[in-house]
């Protein structure tokens, strides 16, 4: 069940991210993807799924880091059921 919300997280991140390239490209009127993606990185603009994912790692370090038995606890059953249902 969680995998399955992964996966359409993942689409309607990649869903934002196209409105942002498409919105990005009509804001520094260009259709150069090269132009635009120098201008966010100048910017300091991330893409949804790249802030994503950078939160997600981080979550996730700071949970396994967690010394909290309940975190600990629930990690390891997270552990266990992504191996088993690989």
């Amino acid at each position: 069940m969680v995998w399955k919300l992964v996966r359409y997280w993942k689409s309607d991140l990649s869903s934002f991210d196209f409105v942002v390239n498409r919105l990005s490209m009509k804001l520094f009127d260009t259709s150069n993807t090269d132009i635009f993606k120098c201008c966010q990185d100048y910017f300091g603009f991330d893409l949804l799924s790249v802030s994503w994912s950078k939160g997600v790692k981080k979550f996730e370090a700071k949970f396994r880091a967690c010394n909290n038995l309940l975190c600990k606890i629930t990690y390891r059953l997270i552990m266990a059921y992504a191996t088993w249902h690989v």
